[in-house]
């Protein structure tokens, strides 16, 4: 029954040998060595503890997430240990029975750092699955293999496999191995960085397409067999004040991202690439960015270089004033598809816009806000069209008597051309105005708080000097004309006391526009817009926005979103999308019994403009006490575009599994589908 500590070092067994002059001991029988979270059990160990290292037979070790057992272990010294004929898991029961094992010959272990074995053998259950000569991994989280099987009707049964690394303090890789059997083999090479001052990555993927055209696909698209992608991305901390950001993708073709990075693609269609170097001084903002398109298969605008400067608003001198600006200095160009007949065109633009606010209190409840700006866009070219008809003959059959006769036919062609460079001048005066009033109850137990806050918004902008259809299109900045309108709106909060901290059980604000110049055919007031955040209590949250047409008397727009956490019981997710005689589309994603043994998942998304269903699926989940295997299944039932074109069913399946000390060890969702 001895007891022996050292600092976080104590030593118990049922006998020990001391030599207290060289620190060494041979402990015997029950033998537990703790050493921080460490501990080790066995019947025999020989340890120092002046050098922490010994060696003993027949030792357990525990630290979390690891449990080791071997038949003999020597502990190294500054916190290593080698293990011979060892035996290692995550999972909590005796190791016959663990779900998932790895059995090796001779593993050097550094908790909390990396593990490595020779003639290593890799166990689910007792089934063995794997063999590796070397095994090495990092235990930081994103180090390790990662694997992804299954089956989707565009890719047919694939396997997605990748190995991530560490290759020093910086920098790391992930080396990614799929095939599809449809598709073909495909390979892929990641690096990524980080630094107190940058962190990015840049990641490479190949494709040898076995069919790189869907049975959707336009038959007059040329798409090569060689597929690929490339993609850089980096974000700089040069000082406190200045950031660099920079994101820059290429790929082979247009359908590259659709068929290999489907999340990608339903986030952003195209890629969006630029370099932006930004600083933040006192009181203002300041930009310098390269946007543009690096695949002429896709359309946008390039902005090469513009430059912005943003004035935060900020009293005037001593004056009761407040100014605040916006300056951009931008050259500009529309660029289309390479196949498309609309004509590029460009222009260098310099728009600044400044605004005067002289916020105030008026009798004692009422704030009104008055302000004055101005608004000048100079560009270095104007829009000019111009329309050329030709005629050319032609012969009338009639197709009832075969009787001929001639004619001409008149062609239309208008082309764009570049007008000389013009100012463009906008005023703008307004005032906005609110108050606020509230009522409590409840008492002290229960106060309860209901605030409302009607507000105004007069804006006037006479006729600018330049209408739109005189300006290249680019952005929003060359579609303003006039304005003469109020934002009449009232926001209502429902609050309580959560912490001694106001908490919105409702937050609901309703506007409407009131036009007070409106077009011959215009309404003054024809539309109503509400949005609104419902916090009824904690784990459930509604969100939802929308526009009512009076005119019509109908709704023209709505968007819920409905968000549901019981704790380990339940997940609800669920939206709902509406756009009068376009869409009305519902989806809902509901997780039962998240976290247990079992967890079950259903999801699906119907469109009920068209009547069809667009998703549907779910999957089972097995949770173990170290391992967790997941089967999900979809399908996407196949429709008629409204282009005519068929699409055909479509089906995913696919098998998951990870251990539960390592979730980060799953596959990265990028390269696939679901």
């Amino acid at each position: 029954n001895v007891l022996i500590k050292k600092g976080s070092q104590e030593l118990r067994a049922d006998f020990v040998i001391v030599n207290t002059v060289t620190e060494e001991a041979d402990a015997y029988g029950n033998v537990v060595m703790k050493r921080g979270t460490e501990v080790w059990r066995g019947k025999r160990l020989h340890y120092n503890f002046k050098l922490g290292a010994g060696d003993s037979d027949a030792m357990s070790y525990s630290a979390a997430p690891f449990r080791l057992k071997a038949g003999k272990v020597e502990r190294m010294g500054g916190n290593m240990y080698r293990a011979k004929s060892a035996k290692v898991t995550t999972c909590e029961h005796g190791f016959d029975g663990a779900h998932f094992m790895v059995r090796s010959r001779e593993i050097v272990l550094k908790p909390g750092e990396s593990i490595k074995g020779k003639h290593t053998v890799f166990f689910l259950g007792p089934v063995p699955f794997f063999y590796l000569p070397y095994w090495y991994r990092d235990l930081d989280d994103s180090s390790g293999w990662r694997f992804r099987a299954g089956y989707e009707s565009k890719w047919g049964g694939y396997v997605l496999g990748s190995y991530r690394y560490s290759m020093g303090e910086v920098l790391k890789g992930e080396t990614h191995v799929d095939y599809r059997s449809e598709r073909g083999a495909a390979v892929g090479q990641d690096f990524g960085w980080s630094t107190d001052a940058s962190h990015g990555a840049v990641e490479l993927y190949y494709a040898n397409d076995d069919m790189p055209l869907d049975d959707e696909d336009d038959p007059d698209k040329d798409i090569d067999a060689s597929r690929f992608r490339v993609k850089v991305k980096n974000t700089s901390t040069l000082s406190d004040r200045d950031l660099l950001y920079l994101q820059a993708e290429v790929v082979s073709d247009v359908d590259m991202r659709e068929d290999f990075f489907e999340p990608e693609f339903r986030a952003s269609v195209q890629p969006d690439n630029y370099i932006v170097y930004g600083h933040r001084g006192d009181g203002f903002t300041a930009d310098i960015l390269a946007r543009m398109r690096l695949n002429d298969f896709y359309e946008g605008v390039n902005r090469i270089p513009e430059a912005s400067l943003n004035v935060l608003r900020q009293p005037l001198a001593d004056s009761l004033l407040y100014y605040e600006s916006q300056t951009y200095l931008s050259n500009l160009e529309r660029v289309y598809v390479e196949t498309s007949d609309d004509q590029d065109y460009s222009s260098a633009r310099i728009d600044t816009a400044h605004l005067i606010n002289y916020p105030g209190k008026y009798f004692g409840f009422l704030t009104a806000t008055p302000r004055v700006g101005a608004r000048g866009t100079y560009y270095t070219a104007t829009r000019e069209s111009s329309t050329v008809e030709t005629t050319i003959p032609v012969v009338i059959t009639n197709t009832t008597t075969g009787a001929t006769s001639s004619g001409v036919q008149t062609n239309s062609v208008t082309t764009l051309a570049d007008g000389p460079g013009k100012l463009r001048t906008r005023f703008e005066f307004g005032c906005e105005t609110s108050f606020k009033a509230y009522r409590t109850w409840g008492g002290a137990a229960n106060p309860r708080r209901h605030i409302v806050e009607p507000y105004a918004n007069y804006t006037f902008v006479p006729e600018p000097s330049i209408l739109p259809d005189e300006l290249y299109q680019f952005d929003s900045v060359d579609t303003f004309g006039e304005e003469h309108l109020i934002k009449l709106g009232v926001r209502n909060k429902y609050q309580k006391k959560i912490d001694d901290m106001p908490f919105n059980l409702i937050d609901l604000n309703l506007y409407t526009i009131l036009l007070l110049d409106p077009a011959e055919e215009q309404d003054a007031l024809s539309n109503f817009y509400f949005d609104g955040r419902l916090q009824p209590g904690q784990g459930s949250l509604v969100t939802f926005d929308g526009r009512y047409d009076t005119d019509t008397s109908e709704l023209a727009r709505f968007n819920a979103r409905i968000q549901y956490n019981l704790e380990g019981w339940w997940q609800i997710g669920s939206e709902y999308h509406y756009a009068v005689n376009d869409s009305s589309l519902v989806s809902a994603d509901v997780t039962f019994l998240p976290g247990h043994s079992w967890a079950w998942n259903l999801y699906g998304r119907y469109e009920a403009e068209e009547g069809r269903m667009e998703e549907e699926g779910g999957y089972i989940q097995r949770n173990m006490d170290c391992m967790s295997v997941r089967t999900r299944v979809s399908a996407l039932p196949g429709y008629t575009s409204s282009g005519g074109t068929e699409v055909d069913d479509e089906f995913r399946i696919m098998l998951e599994f990870w251990i539960r000390a390592f979730p980060e060890m799953r596959i990265s969702a990028k390269h696939g589908g679901s």
